[in-house]
C-alpha cells in the first residue's frame, strides 16, 4: 500500500490537474518534472491510508500548507471558504471562488472527503 502512494498517487492527481494548484492556477516546474505542485490528501494519509485520486487534490506548496492546517476548505460546490480567522489573505486566497477541477469529473474531490475536511481541519 505504501508503494502506491510514494510513486502513483502524487503522479496521478498531478496529472488529474495538469500539474496546476486548483486554487491559483500556479504551474511551475523543472524540466526533470519536480515542481511547486503538490498532490494533497483530503482525507490524511496517516489517519486513513486512503489512496484513491478523489482523495487528492493538486495545491501548490502554500496551498497545500493552507489547506492541511484548516486556512480554508472547499464546500461541495468546489467553492472556497476562508476562514474568518485568517488575516492578510488578499494575495493568498480569495473567499468563494470556484476551484480548478480535473478535465475527467470522475476524478473530483470526493464530496464525503471535503465535508470531513470541513469538519476536522478548517478553522471556524
Amino acid at each position: 500500500m505504501y508503494y502506491v502512494r510514494r510513486s502513483l498517487f502524487p503522479e496521478i492527481v498531478k496529472k488529474l490537474y495538469n500539474n496546476t494548484c486548483a486554487v491559483c492556477g500556479l504551474r511551475t516546474r523543472l524540466n526533470d518534472d519536480r515542481g511547486i505542485v503538490d498532490s494533497a490528501h483530503i482525507l490524511p494519509f496517516k489517519d486513513f491510508h486512503n489512496d484513491d485520486p478523489r482523495n487528492g487534490i493538486a495545491l501548490c506548496k502554500n496551498h497545500h500548507w493552507g489547506f492541511d492546517h484548516g486556512w480554508f476548505t472547499i464546500n461541495d460546490r468546489y467553492r472556497t471558504i476562508v476562514s474568518s480567522c485568517l488575516l492578510d489573505i488578499k494575495f493568498y486566497i480569495k473567499n468563494d471562488f470556484c476551484i480548478n477541477l480535473p478535465d475527467h469529473i470522475e476524478y473530483s474531490p470526493a464530496l464525503t472527503a471535503l465535508a470531513w475536511h470541513r469538519t476536522n481541519i478548517f478553522i471556524k
